[in-house]
């Protein structure tokens, strides 16, 4: 194609027909611009579905991730609650409102209301190489990246709260099991092979008249009421953002 440009540029030349060698050469000229154009927009949409592939990975990885940080958040919410029914059970505040002897609590739910922190939470470990590999602006749609940055302060309220009952169970809570329960009847329930035969009983009725000892429990029952409570919005708000990927994916294909 260059050697018939040079062959009819030379031949108008030599004919010394100037006006025409012109407008051949303006139109030469156009002819090159358009074909960078059309080179230039062709480069451009395989870059554009590159990214768009790259795109729905990420989205696709992202929804994954979600559906595995919901799981984790239904269990432990499942837990919360758990935790939540002990500790009313212990201080006499069942939904039954019944007065609890001593024989009432046995040495498995003292351990429990004792024992547990619940300091498990969800990960989103997608998002957070995303975020962390400065991909996050491949993903078009402004409402998932606005969500997932909202998703990610709501986890940052949940570690918070989790972490401030943590330190009154290291703290404060861990020193019942220490100076007023008979703790090795309580290791039965993480080894059911221990005999406990000569071991005195936990006289919990005593126990929890320590009023010192009730205002623990209230403590991690009202804080385990704000776990709770930031564990419900966070799941919450899982659920909305797996419908908003999933919409986009749809929309995608």
């Amino acid at each position: 194609m260059i050697k018939i440009f040079r062959t009819v540029r030379q031949k108008l030349l030599s004919e010394s027909k100037f006006s025409q060698y012109l407008i051949y050469a303006i139109g030469e000229i156009v002819l090159v611009v358009f074909g960078i154009l059309i080179a230039l927009q062709i480069n451009n949409w395989n870059a554009e579905q590159k990214i768009a592939k790259e795109e729905m990975g990420i989205l696709n990885n992202l929804l994954e991730s979600l559906h595995s940080a919901k799981e984790q958040s239904d269990v432990e919410i499942f837990n919360e609650n758990r935790l939540k029914e002990s500790l009313l059970v212990a201080l006499g505040h069942n939904s039954k409102k019944s007065k609890l002897g001593a024989n009432t609590i046995p040495d498995s739910l003292f351990y429990h209301i004792l024992w547990s922190s619940n300091p498990n939470l969800p990960v989103l470990s997608s998002y957070s190489d995303i975020k962390n590999t400065g991909k996050i602006g491949i993903i078009k749609n402004r409402n998932i990246r606005e969500n997932f940055a909202n998703l990610e302060l709501t986890l940052a309220g949940l570690t918070s709260v989790v972490e401030d009952r943590l330190i009154v169970q290291q703290t404060r809570i861990d020193d019942i099991l220490v100076n007023d329960v008979n703790f090795v009847r309580l290791l039965k329930e993480m080894d059911p092979a221990i005999n406990i035969d000569n071991e005195l009983q936990n006289d919990y009725n005593l126990i929890l008249s320590n009023q010192k000892t009730r205002n623990l429990l209230a403590l991690k029952l009202s804080l385990t009421y704000s776990v709770i409570l930031q564990r419900q919005e966070l799941g919450e708000e899982i659920d909305d953002l797996m419908q908003v990927v999933e919409v986009e994916l749809e929309r995608e294909q």
